[in-house]
């Protein structure tokens, strides 16, 4: 055998022997982390279902202010564009203009008075509880009567943000 060659074989070999000893070790580590107790799976479920009851009123607030916001866009685009094509003698184009800014200025004031600051503060809740969830629910091991028990008294008060 080579020189090169033995080198090579012994390499591999410490990286095996690396492997092998890392995995119990991983293991061990994984299992030390205790499973969840009845009362913590309770928490998580009640979790759970708060996130999964805040998510279709998030979709939809969030779906009707990139509607709204679209719109203003939209809006905005029309009165430049028939702003340049107006006659500064033509009163009756103008007092549309005038319509039309008032109209963005509705959608605008929409936006920033109720749809926006509402957004935030649900998507700010929502994304507390997801973060509550992770850090004490997420990749934590449970047992299946634990479980069961959990989910035999289960109460949970969702509340709405």
């Amino acid at each position: 055998m080579t020189k090169e060659r033995a080198t090579r074989r012994f390499a591999f070999s410490a990286v095996l022997a690396a492997i092998a000893f890392s995995a119990p070790i991983a293991a061990q580590a994984q299992s030390s982390t205790p499973p969840l107790s009845v009362d913590e799976i309770r928490f998580c479920m009640c979790q759970q279902q708060q996130i999964d009851a805040s998510r279709p009123e998030l979709d939809a607030l969030r779906a009707m202010v990139t509607e709204r916001q679209m719109s203003l866009a939209q809006r905005e685009g029309e009165i430049e564009a028939f702003r340049v094509t107006v006659s500064p003698d033509d009163l009756l184009a103008q007092e549309q203009i005038k319509r039309m800014i008032y109209e963005a200025n509705q959608i605008r004031d929409m936006l920033r008075r109720d749809l926006t600051p509402n957004y935030y503060a649900i998507s700010r809740t929502f994304n507390e509880t997801v973060t509550v969830y992770n850090e004490h629910c997420a990749n934590r091991r449970m047992i299946a009567t634990d479980v069961n028990a959990a989910k035999s008294n289960l109460a949970c008060v969702v509340v709405q943000p």
